[in-house]
């Protein structure tokens, strides 16, 4: 019986694909000097991402959501050298890629396409591709693997991510779902979050066991992270976040010092500080995974003023509503606030904010309104719900003031910003509602809910108008006939 003594070089190449099977991190740093000519430097950051994928492809993670800055090596870790990686463990790997732009997405596809077919590979992985394959959007293995690449708000017909068995079959792996230029669409900030529940999540062959990757920067405090974070679909993820700086110090899986940077290789602590100091809120999101800066984009944190006490008496006592009727769990919320006005200074005494039906609207102004006996005036926006409801209670309510405005939710706060700057607007420091009305001021425009603050500025801007004489005369009359038919009563 004769036997064929191993070469030096099949011994060779065997260790090298033991190794590079066994460790993803040395995957990577052999897949990018293949594809790209180069060293990899790592980070502690890459480490983390890399444990996290093995924990997916081991099946100690179901979900996950990465988010990190641009072009720190998300996709040439997570999209190319994962996806190229599994189909070396796992030949049988379904995968669907999906990116903002079409472009992206195949493009990406294109490049695991191509190291999976380079000679370095096929030397160690021998995988065959389907003589169909040609198609960057669509291609198999012989081993019935394969690739869907698509944008997110793409058609994905005849192919499914993962398999029916216990072990790692594939996964959706979701990048940048969200053009940084469209986040501030609620149409389209709506529709990519809609297609996940509609669509996208329909593509899993084992919707119990094919894990879901999405990785991004962040844009708006209501994209794909924020939306899925919040409850948006049934899935829960596990969320690693990764801020170029170091805000709060060392925890689990960020060793860092406070202000220390995440890759000093490629931003230092003071280029990062340069580049928040020239656009604070593109920074905020897509720097530091925060889609707000910390201290305020229309309105500074640091402008936000509190009362313990109060005048004994004030000048004027009104109430401002907010209305919506989509009653559920991602609807915008009904809001009423109360606000006590003396001299400059404008105080938020109360508060009612919940997502209602109509007839639990009209219940609500009418126990405020009962609440607050006070009020000289209470503010609805004429416009879409809150004219149903002017026209259902005006005949019990006399002190109602329809507001038409005519300017963006944008320009309404902006028109009362000096007032928050020369710390004329008080919030109750010690009452619940208080957190959330002040992160909503300071996060507008990029809040996922801004209710409570078209309440504030809808007050703010009439008490403005009150006060500068600005105010038009068909409103003045209809002001003086209001608070004409009012006593002076004032419960301080």
């Amino acid at each position: 019986m004769s036997y064929r003594v191993p070469t030096f070089e099949n011994i060779q190449r065997e260790l090298l694909k033991r190794k590079l099977e066994g460790s993803l991190k040395e995957y990577v740093a052999w897949y990018f000097q293949v594809m790209h000519g180069d060293k990899f430097i790592f980070s502690w950051h890459h480490d983390v991402i890399i444990e996290h994928l093995v924990d997916i492809y081991e099946g100690r993670r179901r979900n996950l959501i990465i988010n990190i800055a641009p072009r720190y090596s998300k996709t040439e870790i997570v999209v190319k050298a994962f996806i190229s990686w599994c189909f070396a463990v796992a030949p049988k790997c379904k995968f669907i890629h999906l990116s903002y732009s079409d472009d992206l997405a195949l493009d990406n596809s294109s490049q695991i396409k191509e190291i999976v077919t380079s000679q370095e590979y096929q030397d160690i992985w021998p995988i065959e591709l389907k003589t169909d394959s040609k198609s960057k959007k669509k291609w198999y293995t012989t081993d019935g693997g394969g690739v869907y690449a698509t944008s997110t708000g793409g058609q994905i017909t005849g192919f499914g991510a993962g398999g029916m068995s216990d072990s790692f079959e594939g996964a959706i792996v979701i990048d940048d779902p969200i053009k940084p230029t469209d986040a501030h669409s609620e149409t389209i900030r709506g529709k990519i979050n809609d297609r996940f529940n509609n669509t996208i999540k329909s593509r899993l062959n084992n919707p119990k066991k094919t894990p879901i990757i999405v990785i991004m920067q962040r844009v708006h405090e209501d994209d794909m992270t924020g939306f899925l974070l919040g409850g948006g679909s049934e899935f829960e993820f596990d969320h690693l976040c990764l801020p170029s700086l170091n805000e709060d110090g060392p925890s689990e899986h960020d060793p860092r010092d406070v202000d220390e940077a995440l890759w000093p290789e490629k931003h230092t602590t003071e280029m990062l500080k340069n580049m928040e100091d020239k656009a604070p809120v593109v920074f905020a999101g897509q720097y530091q995974q925060r889609p707000a800066p910390q201290e305020g984009i229309s309105i500074k944190r640091s402008w936000i003023k509190y009362w313990t006490t109060l005048p004994e008496k004030f000048d004027t006592v009104g109430a401002s509503w907010d209305f919506t009727f989509k009653k559920s769990t991602t609807s915008d919320y009904v809001v009423g606030q109360v606000w006590g006005v003396k001299g400059p200074k404008k105080y938020l005494l109360d508060q009612t904010r919940d997502r209602m039906n109509f007839t639990e609207a009209l219940a609500a102004i009418k126990q405020m309104n009962n609440s607050w006996p006070e009020c000289e005036f209470i503010l609805v926006e004429e416009k879409a719900n809150g004219a149903a409801i002017i026209d259902s209670i005006e005949l019990e309510m006399d002190n109602i003031i329809a507001i038409n405005p005519t300017e963006s939710k944008e320009a309404r706060l902006m028109a009362v910003s000096p007032l928050f700057k020369a710390g004329s607007v008080y919030y109750p420091e010690k009452e619940h509602f208080t957190k959330i009305c002040v992160e909503e001021v300071i996060s507008f425009p990029n809040a996922k809910h801004d209710d409570t603050v078209d309440a504030t500025s809808q007050f703010l801007n009439y008490m403005r108008e009150r006060r500068s004489g600005t105010m038009t005369e068909d409103r003045h009359e209809e002001f003086e006939t209001i608070v004409g038919g009012l006593g002076s009563t004032n419960r301080w």
